[in-house]
Order: structure tokens, then C-alpha cells, then sequence
């Protein structure tokens, strides 16, 4: 609405304006036609610019018109509008003319002005908002910082332990000052970014890490007490609630509580009520006679379940200070099971472990036997982890089970490897009686980088290089020092990683890497392939030395005689530089990458050796040879990084690019400032045009623009004698 107004004001302004330009202009026409002024028009169109600069093009437009209807009364004969004498005629063009060249100049000067005006107010208006815009984040930036100090100073006075980690990394991202002095620390800042294992020793640590997967696990608050010692060692009990919860920008967070009890405990183990409490809890020896019997000291966690209700109750040993700590207390066993399964069993053994942990599967397993095990993997730390989970359940009590879940990750791994080794022998045995030139064989772990020697020549023994360990491609790039000869290690250093090599076997299905062993002091051709088996136990990196010595050896001698053909075919004999041939080659390279549309950049240089058979008829072709090798090594030192052809008897060219292209114009001045001072000194000297590649469609084309610039400088220098 309120653009619709501004529109009707301003047709408004422009008619009153229209109506007054008209009326003054009638009254300037009758006045300058009463009182007989000499040259009315100029004063009519001085009146004319000023309406429409004033005014804009409307009520310029009509008194324009009314000009030009004066203009023809008045010079018409006998007032007439039609009839002109020819002069008369002539004139009126010439006053048709000037109103138009005046009307068209100012109207647009008007109407750039006034764009101008429109783009001031625009702007004024644009700024007035942005002053508003700013003052309002000004007052909410106070009021978030009020706000922000007023939470700070809540969680600080807390008398609670309080903190957020970070799930993924489990770093602290804030904490209060009584976490901070429990962590000896002298503020939260020192916290802040910290790991628990950064802060406390290992063991509670770990034990505090353990406690985060629960609540992560869990879609409640996870709440529980504890003994934990502080970050000096301190006993404190505490009672502590942690509770997953996602920050705005969707990482997924920790947050807790710990509220320090020791006080409040030892108040109560002194009170008759607490030994009153105990007292009655021994006296339910039952349920400890039955844990005792199934618990030994490598057990992990402990569970007492009811098979009739599925409840239960969860426990962790404490071996160090000969306690068990009751974790939790739930209504069904076997939904929890599954559901914390999806979380820490290993995804490979998931399906198979929760067809076999099931209640129907359990009591049917029970029902002729004492105890029941499963095997599987735990994901302990992100990394899987051998658990055995024993389920037991007493002669004197059908209805009660012990469940314990024990870490055997050490003895399975080290029965696996055993297996694997027996086989590998066997096969890498097979492998080095078919292939006899291999000298090494090795089986890497790709994920811990262990590794295993299975095969080697007597020769790569006296090398001294360790047949296992745990850090295969650290220490491969340690033994290269002394192993690898030297001119070949920086490409050893630069190809051979652990990344490299994935990367290159996902790609290509293999790694192949050519370098030289110095074996009894002197180098020796070697080809090192890797590729990547599937084993039982995951995957395993095959890596194997092969001695190519004989072979590269016969491939270089071949390759050197070649060369040296080629060198011979593409080399001038006088000279040394390319020739003719060479030329063609390279003219058919780029022409290719320009019909390819490729990003081509080249400049071609032609030259010609000036009184060439002047020196051959004064002096003799000896002379004149000398003249052509002084010339080419002038120009061959201009063109340090370009390759130098000899096209024909005194003429050269040069093909730049890189480096040289991009300083063409330094080097081309350069090289005639030379030839200069050569001509004064009377020792040879060339003439050279130079052209750039500029989306011709053939190399052919470049060289004559080229061709005809050297002409060019030809004559100058003829002229400059």
C-alpha cells in the first residue's frame, strides 16, 4: 500500500508539473512572439531544458512540442503550417533537430540523476536497517552472556561432581569446580579436552570408561554407587547418575553427577540400624553361596538371574580390594541381554550369539548338564575382544542361574595363531619350492601390523632383518637404511606405507615396488610384490622379495643400446642439439594435445645464422661449422630449459614451455641483446622471431608466424649495418 501511494503522489507531481511547464511555455511563445524577439528559439529552448530537467521527460515532451508547433507557425508563409520557402524549411529541420539533441541529453541526464537519488535513499534506508538488525543482536548477545554466567555460577556452587564427555572421543567438554578439585586440577579449563586417562591412573580409568557404555547403553538415567578413588588416590564413595543426551549440533553426549556419600555411609555403618541391616543380609547367605561357588578371579561381570520372573542383578568383581559391587538391578534378563548385545558383541558374531543366548535354547542346554558356555567378541575400546560367558546354574536350586563372562581374548588368540602359523608354513613351503627366486616371504596383520618371515635365502639372513614383530612397516623403513641401496631409498621411503599400499592393492589387486638390496655389499635388482589373502581370522597382507636382477640387468643393456640408437636418430651431428626428426615428433605430440582441446602452452622460437655462406666462401665450411656451433651453443644458453632443434642448414628452432614459456619475453630480449654485442664484436649473431600459441589449429601455423617474425628481424638488422 504504501508503494501504491508513493506511485499516485508522484503521477500526481508530474501532471502539476506538465499543466505549469505548458503554461509558462504559452506565455514565453506569446511574449517573444509580441515583442518581436530576433531569435525567439534559443530563449524557447533554454526554457525547454530547464522544464525537463526540472520536471523529467513529460513535461519536457510537451513543451518541446509546443516549440516545435511555434516554430513551424512562425516560419511558415503566411502562418499557414504547411507551406516553407526553402530556407525557411531548412531552418525548421535545424530547429527539429536541436529540440530532440536537447530533449534526449537532458532527459537522460535527468534520469541518471535521479537513479542516482533513488540508490541514495536505498542505501540510507538499507543502512538505517542494518543499525537496527545489529542492535538487536547486540541485546541478545548480553542477554545469552547473562544468561550463560548465570548457568556457570549454577553448576560451580553445585556441591555434585558434574561434567559432559564427548561419546566418540571421550573428552571432557565442560565440567564444574568440584570435578575440577577432585581431579586436582586448579580450574575446569585444565579439564576441559582431557580423556579419563589423561587425568587418572588406569585402572579407574578403565573403570570409569566401562561405567560410560552402560549409561550409553541404556535409554534411562543409569544410576549406581561406587568406591573410586580421586585423582590422588583417595578412597570417596560416591553415588552417580550418567545420562546420554544429544547437544544442538547433534553430537551425541554424557552428562554426570556424582554426589560424594563417604560421609554419609560411614555415618551409617556406625548406626545400630546399619549393623541391624547387615546382620539380616547374612543371614541370605544363599544367594552368595551360590555366587561364590561359580565365581573365579578372572571374571569380567557376574549376573544372578531368576528363570521364573527374569530378574536380576548385576555385579563387578573387584579383585583389588576383595569386594563386588552390585552394578544393577532389572526386571528381564534376557531383553536387556539382547539389547546391550547390540551395542558391545562384535557385529561378525552378533547373529550366531543371540540364537544361542536365549532362554529356550539355555534351559534346553541345562536340561541334562550343570553348565552351559558360548564363545564370542566383545567390543572392548572399539577393538573385538575373545569373551567366554559361563552359565551355571546350582544342583540344590533349579530356579536361579550364575551367569559370569570372563576376557580369554589372550589364550584364543594366541591358539589361533598358532593354527594359522602351522598353515602358513605349509603354504608358503609350497610357494618357495615352485618360485626358487623368491628370497623373503612375509605375512602381515594389515590392522596391527604384525608380521611373520616364512621363507628367506641364506644371503638376505646375513642382512640381519628380524623374522617377526609387531610393527611390520616401521621397521621395514628402519632396515631400508642399511638394507636398501642408497640412490634407491628416497623412492622406498616415498611408495613404501601401509596406506600406499592398500591403496594401490583396492585399486589394481596388487603392489609392486622395483628397488635394489645390497646383498654382500653390492646392489641387487629386486621386485617386491603385496597382495591381500582372506583368512579365517580376517585379512592378511602377502608380501614377497623376488630376486630380478638377471633379468633388469639384460632389459637396461637392451634398453641403453636402444637409447642410443634413438639419440643417434634424433641428434644433429655438427651440433649436438635435436634435429629435423626430433622436431616432427614433438610438432606431432602437440598437434595431437590440440586436437584433444587439451590446455596447451607453447612458444616457438625460429633463428637463422647470419653470413653463413659469407664465412663458407671467405673461409671454408671449417669456419663455417664453427660458426653454426658458436651460434646454437648462444642460442642453447638462452634456451637453458627448452629443447633446441636444428631444422636445417642455418636454422634452428626452439620449443618453450613451462619455465621458459612463462619468462619467453626476459629471454628472447635477453638473447638479442647478446646477438647485439656479438655483431659489434664481429662473432656470430643470429636474427629470431618468436610466436605463442594462441588457439591456432596446428603447431605448422605457430612456426610460420614465428618464421616471419625472424624475417622481420632480419631486415632490421640490415638496416642497423
Amino acid at each position: 500500500m504504501e508503494k501504491v501511494g508513493k506511485n499516485v503522489n508522484g503521477h500526481n507531481k508530474q501532471l502539476i508539473l506538465t499543466i505549469l511547464s505548458a503554461l509558462a511555455m504559452g506565455f514565453l511563445i506569446f511574449l517573444v512572439f509580441h515583442i518581436n524577439v530576433p531569435n525567439p528559439n534559443m530563449i524557447l529552448i533554454t526554457a525547454m531544458v530547464f522544464f525537463t530537467s526540472v520536471g523529467g521527460v513529460l513535461p519536457g515532451g510537451v513543451s518541446a512540442l509546443m516549440m516545435l508547433l511555434y516554430s513551424m507557425y512562425f516560419f511558415s508563409t503566411n502562418h499557414s503550417f504547411f507551406q516553407y520557402t526553402e530556407i525557411n524549411f531548412q531552418k525548421i529541420l535545424v530547429i527539429v533537430f536541436g529540440i530532440v539533441v536537447n530533449f534526449v541529453i537532458v532527459a537522460l541526464l535527468k534520469r541518471k540523476r535521479d537513479k542516482a537519488e533513488r540508490m541514495l535513499m536505498d542505501t540510507n534506508k538499507y543502512l538505517l536497517m542494518s543499525n537496527e538488525y545489529l542492535a538487536d543482536k547486540v541485546d541478545t548477545a548480553e542477554r545469552i552472556t547473562e544468561l550463560t554466567q548465570s548457568v556457570s555460577a549454577l553448576l560451580t556452587n553445585m556441591p555434585a561432581l558434574t561434567f559432559t564427555k564427548d561419546i566418540a572421543t571421550g573428552k571432557y567438554l565442560a565440567c564444574n569446580q568440584n570435578f575440577a578439585k577432585y581431579a586436582h586440577k586448579e580450574s575446569p579449563d585444565q579439564v576441559i579436552g582431557l580423556t579419563d586417562l589423561e587425568i587418572f591412573d588406569e585402572e579407574t580409568a578403565r573403570h570409569f570408561m566401562e561405567d560410560d557404555r552402560k549409561a550409553v547403553s541404556m535409554d534411562k538415567p543409569y544410576i549406581f554407587t561406587e568406591d573410586t578413588p580421586d585423582g590422588k588416590g583417595v578412597m570417596h564413595h560416591f553415588q552417580t547418575t550418567k545420562q546420554k543426551f544429544t547437544d544442538t549440533t547433534g553430537r551425541q553426549c554424557l552428562l554426570g553427577m556424582c554426589m560424594d556419600i563417604s560421609e554419609l555411609v560411614d555415618t551409617r555403618q556406625e548406626s545400630a540400624k546399619v549393623q541391624e541391616a547387615l546382620e539380616e543380609a547374612l543371614s541370605e547367605s544363599v544367594t552368595f553361596g551360590h555366587i561364590a561357588q561359580a565365581l573365579s578371579a578372572d571374571y569380567s561381570y557376574l549376573y544372578y538371574v531368576d528363570m521364573e520372573t527374569n530378574e536380576f542383578t548385576e555385579y563387578r568383581p573387584d579383585p583389588k580390594h576383595g569386594k563386588m559391587h552390585v552394578i544393577r538391578h532389572d526386571s528381564d534378563f534376557f531383553e536387556a541381554s539382547h539389547r546391550d548385545a547390540q551395542q558391545i558383541i562384535y557385529e561378525k558374531d552378533l547373529e550366531e550369539f543371540l540364537k544361542a543366548f536365549n532362554k529356550e535354547t539355555i534351559i534346553q542346554k541345562l536340561s541334562d548338564r550343570t553348565h552351559y558356555t558360548l564363545n564370542y567378541r566383545q567390543l572392548i575400546d572399539g577393538v573385538p575382544v575373545w569373551c567366554n560367558m559361563k552359565i551355571t546354574r546350582m544342583g540344590d536350586d533349579s530356579r536361579h542361574l550364575v551367569v559370569g563372562v570372563r576376557n580369554i581374548d589372550k589364550q584364543m588368540k594366541e591358539q589361533e595363531e598358532a593354527e594359522r602359523l602351522q598353515e602358513e608354513r605349509i603354504t608358503y613351503a609350497r610357494i618357495h619350492a615352485l618360485t626358487r627366486n623368491y628370497i623373503a616371504i612375509y605375512s602381515v596383520d594389515p590392522d596391527t601390523e604384525r608380521y611373520e618371515e616364512y621363507s628367506s635365502s641364506s644371503k638376505y639372513d646375513e642382512l640381519g632383518i628380524k623374522k617377526t614383530g609387531d610393527n611390520f612397516f616401521a621397521e621395514s623403513r628402519k632396515n631400508a637404511a642399511f638394507s636398501i641401496y642408497q640412490e634407491d631409498l628416497p623412492k622406498f621411503y616415498a611408495l613404501f606405507s601401509k596406506k600406499n599400499i592398500l591403496r594401490e592393492i583396492e585399486t589394481n589387486g596388487v603392489f609392486s615396488l622395483d628397488y635394489r638390496l645390497l646383498i654382500d655389499g653390492n646392489p641387487v635388482f629386486v621386485n617386491l610384490n603385496a597382495g591381500l589373502v582372506e583368512e579365517k581370522d580376517g585379512r592378511q597382507l602377502i608380501i614377497g622379495v623376488n630376486n630380478i636382477d638377471a633379468q633388469v640387468r639384460q632389459n637396461m643393456e637392451y634398453e641403453r643400446s636402444l637409447a642410443a640408437a634413438q639419440i643417434q636418430a634424433h641428434r644433429d651431428e655438427l651440433t649436438g642439439v635435436k634435429n629435423k626428426l626430433a622436431y616432427a615428433e614433438l610438432e606431432e605430440e602437440l598437434n595431437q594435445q590440440i586436437r584433444e582441446k587439451k590446455d596447451v602452452h607453447f612458444a616457438i622460437t625460429v633463428f637463422d645464422v647470419n653470413e653463413l655462406k659469407q664465412t663458407n666462401d671467405n673461409y671454408g665450411h671449417h669456419a663455417g661449422d664453427e660458426l653454426l656451433r658458436d651460434a646454437c651453443a648462444m642460442i642453447c644458453h638462452a634456451f637453458a630449459h627448452s629443447p633446441v632443434f636444428r631444422i636445417g642448414g642455418d636454422e634452428f628452432a626452439a620449443i618453450s614451455r613451462r619455465y621458459d614459456y612463462d619468462h619467453i619475453d626476459e629471454i628472447v630480449k635477453g638473447l638479442k641483446e647478446e646477438n647485439r654485442v656479438a655483431r659489434e664484436n664481429h662473432t656470430a649473431n643470429i636474427a629470431l622471431g618468436m610466436a605463442r600459441f594462441s588457439g591456432e589449429s596446428t603447431v605448422a601455423e605457430v612456426f610460420e608466424k614465428a618464421d616471419h617474425n625472424m624475417y622481420l628481424n632480419k631486415k632490421e638488422l640490415k638496416v642497423g649495418r
